[in-house]
């Protein structure tokens, strides 16, 4: 997973593939150069996780991904940190959920994802991050589509 972060000012990749070559590594990516910060203090394997930065907040956000089964784990990457967000409210499990961040909310927004079934793509939408929240259906247009 990888993203932008605008206030650290690099680009932050996180994990992959479990290889066996440190799939929890993070590495951030700026001036033409790569920096391996390694894995430890951060977010366990979590290929399908949600990757986006948070504007507003200051720092890139890290969503769900399976574990074992999706998870609906929550953690902030700023300066070189990774740090566990206990959000007050938090989306369902989700793995393999777009998200992006809405720059005229303020606020980062999550389209679907798959359940702990890993069959089911859902088209449910919510905010991630410390001002989660579930939005209603009946304010999105959003249709899942899936080949």
């Amino acid at each position: 997973m990888m993203t932008y972060d605008a206030r650290d000012g690099y680009v932050v990749l996180f994990g992959g593939v479990n290889t066996g070559t440190d799939p929890e590594a993070t590495w951030t990516f700026v001036h033409g150069t790569s920096i391996h910060l390694g894995s430890a203090g951060g977010p366990g394997f979590l290929e399908g996780a949600s990757f986006a930065g948070d504007a507003r907040a200051g720092y890139a956000v890290l969503f769900g991904g399976p574990t074992v089964w999706p998870s609906n784990e929550t953690w902030a990457f700023s300066n070189g940190t990774w740090s566990a967000l206990q959000p007050t409210v938090s989306p369902p499990p989700r793995s393999f959920a777009p998200m992006a961040y809405d720059p005229h909310g303020g606020y980062l927004v999550r389209f679907g994802g798959f359940n702990d079934d890993g069959d089911t793509f859902f088209s449910d939408t919510g905010h991630v991050g410390v001002r989660a929240r579930e939005l209603e259906p009946s304010c999105l247009k959003l249709r899942a589509r899936m080949p």
